[in-house]
């Protein structure tokens, strides 16, 4: 009989860096086990249908209210909801042999119940660093210290995707660096040796994938496209994602006259696809995990211009890292300073350590308690 796995989604099933770490996991070791997950969004998500044909999804919504004060009402129930749910979860679908959470500071309580309910392998996966705005909410102060302190004491393996990803959730030296692995088989520059048409031969072609929001800082993107474009001829920017700023970012394309340079795709897009036409990416993060997007664009030969806020183990050898405090006008003279050449060759680079063949390993050693 399959061991089975629960994991906890940080959110929903959306096409976002998390949801693809676990979808990889799903697939490449589902013929060894059996995987349900637990969701916060009730919304249908980009990996929902390929999600069921492995096992069960089970939600527990936020309750995203309306009015400020209903919403921090939601917010200091959201612990005691979060407990009753995961509880009903394992007493009406267990037993399950592992427990595998992506839900950051949440884990604490996922993790608190699933020991009262035996399950033998515990594990917090951290994903992300410190938001700098993280330090104007009291509230959150105190729920990050008590939930560090639930996952140091119910957590069987803490796992982080960087150093800082560990040092942001665990704040120990116990936790493991484990590679956020990418799809090769997707993910490879050989699939994709198309020519180009001949009036983008002389293009230069920057490219940006995330989540429209204030982690991404596209705002500070379209500053620094700007500044390009009005120095570098032939120059346009194609935008892969979606969420809340999207509609701003919009609005400063326009502002700017830059609709005819500028392209939002969806984030259902062919993102290796995009990646095989375009020549740099553009990562300006205000804070970051690893930036598995990165990882991504160097495995397809983009070369990367990074913030400072992006881990080190990110950069792959194809990875420029600028300081945002410099400004986007710094960051535009160094762009266009590294172009002034002409287009380059695109180089590749070794892509072992973020292969899922040798990472699946890891993960089955978790599961089955031998690591």
């Amino acid at each position: 009989m399959k061991k089975r796995v629960l994991h906890v989604s940080c959110d929903g099933l959306g096409n976002g860096g998390v949801q693809a770490v676990i979808m990889l996991i799903v697939r490449n070791l589902k013929m060894d086990f059996a995987f349900d997950i637990v969701v916060s969004m009730e919304d249908t998500g980009y990996y929902t249908e390929e999600f069921l044909k492995q096992g069960k999804i089970f939600c527990i919504p936020l309750n995203n209210r309306t009015t400020k004060w209903k919403r921090r009402i939601s917010e200091y129930l959201w612990p005691f909801k979060l407990y009753s749910g995961i509880k009903k979860i394992l007493e009406n679908n267990g037993p399950y042999d592992a427990i595998h959470c992506h839900n950051y500071f949440d884990a604490g309580v996922c993790l608190l119940v699933a020991k009262q309910k035996g399950i033998p392998v515990r594990i917090a996966h951290s994903h992300n660093t410190k938001s700098p705005e993280e330090h104007l909410n009291f509230f959150r102060k105190i729920y990050t210290r008590a939930y560090k302190s639930l996952i140091r004491e119910h957590a069987t393996h803490k796992l982080g995707c960087s150093k800082d990803a560990c040092s942001y959730l665990f704040e120990d030296d116990n936790a493991k660096v484990i590679n956020n692995a990418i799809d090769l088989k997707k993910f490879n520059p050989e699939i994709y040796k198309l020519p180009l048409e001949q009036s983008r031969l002389n293009e230069i072609r920057f490219i940006h994938v995330g989540r429209f929001s204030y982690q991404k800082n596209q705002s500070f993107l379209i500053n620094v496209f700007k500044y390009i474009h009005d120095r570098v001829e032939n120059t346009s920017l194609t935008i892969i994602g979606h969420g809340s700023d999207e509609e701003k970012i919009r609005q400063m394309i326009e502002n700017y006259k830059l609709e005819d340079s500028v392209s939002i795709l969806p984030h259902d897009t062919n993102i290796p696809a995009v990646f095989a036409e375009s020549d740099i990416m553009i990562f300006p993060s205000t804070y970051e995990g690893l930036g598995i997007a990165l990882i991504e664009a160097q495995a397809m030969g983009v070369s990367c211009f990074a913030s400072t806020a992006v881990p080190s183990e990110a950069n792959l050898g194809l990875c420029r890292y600028l300081d945002l405090q410099e400004g986007h006008e710094h960051w535009g003279r160094e762009i266009v300073q590294s172009i002034k050449g002409g287009k380059k060759e695109k180089s590749f680079v070794n892509m072992d350590s973020y292969n899922m063949n040798n990472i699946k390993e890891l993960y089955r050693g978790f599961y089955l308690n031998k690591l």
